[in-house]
């Protein structure tokens, strides 16, 4: 059964900066892990929860700065599963198309049971085709700043 949530908070650039947003993260983390998780962001920005980190960005301080398919292809190529992927893309609308063929390769990175953030403006996730959805926080920023929809998404091993 899905949990739905609803808070406000105002609009910052950094996304895991936003209160509401902040205790999603933190609170996922922080339930069902291993000791040492495997925590992918691909997109890191100025997060500091992933173990394996990467921002196109070369002035981002991040474990690799490469373009996201190309970062997530390393990880397939060297069997990293995941415990958790946070999926925290640019707000870029341009780039809808792109984020498609960076979900298609988070979901065989991610453990049975394990576990994706999503967070942008939109309530699929990574996909239907994935597993349950446990969560769905709408955090709502006010006035003329679009919503920040969170989604937290469980593999279901039939998807392995």
């Amino acid at each position: 059964m899905t949990l739905y949530n609803r808070a406000f908070a105002a609009s910052i650039k950094n996304t895991f900066s936003i209160e509401p947003i902040k205790d999603f993260v933190e609170h996922y983390l922080s339930t069902n892990l291993v000791k040492k998780p495997i925590i992918i962001d691909p997109f890191v920005g100025s997060s500091r929860y992933g173990t394996l980190t990467n921002d196109v960005d070369k002035n981002v301080d991040a474990m690799y700065n490469l373009d996201a398919e190309v970062f997530l292809d390393m990880l397939l190529e060297d069997d990293v599963k995941a415990d958790v992927v946070l999926y925290d893309p640019p707000s870029n609308v341009k780039q809808c198309g792109f984020y498609t063929g960076v979900k298609d390769r988070i979901r065989p990175l991610v453990k049975p049971d394990g576990l994706v953030l999503s967070f942008g403006g939109s309530s699929m996730g990574v996909g239907k085709k994935f597993g349950d959805y446990e969560e769905i926080l709408l955090v709502t920023h006010g006035g003329v700043f679009n919503d920040t929809i969170c989604v937290a998404q469980r593999k279901d091993s039939i998807y392995v």
